[in-house]
This record gives C-alpha cells, structure tokens and sequence, in this order.
C-alpha cells in the first residue's frame, strides 16, 4: 500500500513538472514572437512628417517651404539664362520649387536639400539636380544624383540674416511614373537630416 501511494505521488510530481515547464516555454515563446512582430513593423514601417505646398517646416538650420510641384516634361527654365534639360527619350522631369532660410547660430557650408521620388508599391527615383538661387541672383548647384552616384556642392549661410534662398529640384521620372495617375505619387525631401514628405497623389 506504501508503495502505490508513493508511486502515484510521484507520477504526480512528474506531470506537474511537465505542466510547469509547458507554459514556461509556451510564455516565451509569445514574448519572442510579440518581439519578432514588433521589431519586424518598426523596420518596415517608417514615418515620414507629411508636409503640405506653401507650408514652412522649421528643422534645425532652416525654415523649409515647398511651394510648387508639376511635371515639367523634357525642359524647364530656371532663369531667362538658365534651363534645365534631359535627353533621355523615355525620362521627364518633375521640378520642385520651394524657399529657405538659414536660422542657424553659426557659419555653415551645407548642401542642404536632396530629393527622392516614391512611386506605386516601393519604386524609388534619386536621378536628379537641386539648385539655389541666393538673394544677390547668383545660382548654384547644390546636389546631383546620377547613375548611383552622388555629386555635392555647398552653400555659405551667415547666421542672423534676413536672407531668403529660392531653391529648384529636378527629378528625373520614367514617363510611366506621369502617366499612370491610378498610383501614388510623393517626393521625399532630406533637409539638414530631418525627412519631410509630400504627396503628389
């Protein structure tokens, strides 16, 4: 009689340590997986700050306004000397204009904008050329971005001036990207680090 009762004491003792380390691993488990979702949207998923035409956004250095967006086809003119233009027969031009201002505390050389098309289901775009424009009528180019690779150009701001920059961008887009007007159409634009987004359509 000792010996069942023992025995069954002990076949007890087992299960309930079988039971125990079943839900341990079954709580872990959860946790990883809830960790494995969440670190899994945080990389695909990113957050731009969404910005709207004749908007200012002030980052760090600049007060930033978009204050125009059209297709502007194979050519577009800058100044009555000035014209930018593609050759590329199956490529047009997306032109951006907008105006900053330095608000920064010190000198800085800077190339302060660049700019990439986001197209349809991830399709990106970074072909393109930015200009500034200064308030004595001097025009320089800032930033290019052709066949991977990436030419800068920097700018002098003095701080504590009241000087406003008229800056030019010009993307270069398949025509497909115009033409089907059924898929989304925004620029992402990188002023001194900080992302602002705008959506075309």
């Amino acid at each position: 009689m000792k010996r069942l009762i023992a025995l069954l004491l002990a076949a007890a003792l087992a299960l309930s340590l079988v039971a125990c380390a079943g839900d341990n691993n079954s709580s872990m488990s959860e946790e990883n997986s809830s960790e494995d979702s969440s670190n899994s949207s945080s990389n695909t998923e990113t957050e731009y700050k969404t910005i709207q035409l004749n908007e200012t956004v002030t980052t760090e250095n600049f007060d930033f306004t978009l204050t125009s967006v059209e297709f502007a086809e194979k050519s577009s003119e800058i100044t009555t000397s000035y014209t930018v233009e593609i050759m590329d027969s199956d490529k047009e031009l997306l032109r951006c204009d907008y105006t900053i201002s330095y608000i920064g505390k010190e000198s800085l050389s800077s190339s302060p904008v660049a700019m990439t098309v986001l197209y349809g289901d991830g399709y990106t775009f970074r072909d393109g050329r930015q200009y500034i424009l200064s308030p004595d009528g001097e025009l320089e180019e800032t930033y290019r971005y052709s066949n991977n690779s990436s030419t800068t150009m920097f700018v002098n701001f003095e701080p504590l001036t009241d000087d406003i920059y008229t800056g030019y961008g010009f993307m270069e887009i398949p025509e497909a990207v115009k033409n089907s007007t059924e898929e989304p159409l925004s620029i992402l634009i990188l002023i001194n680090g900080e992302e602002l987004l705008y959506e075309i359509r």
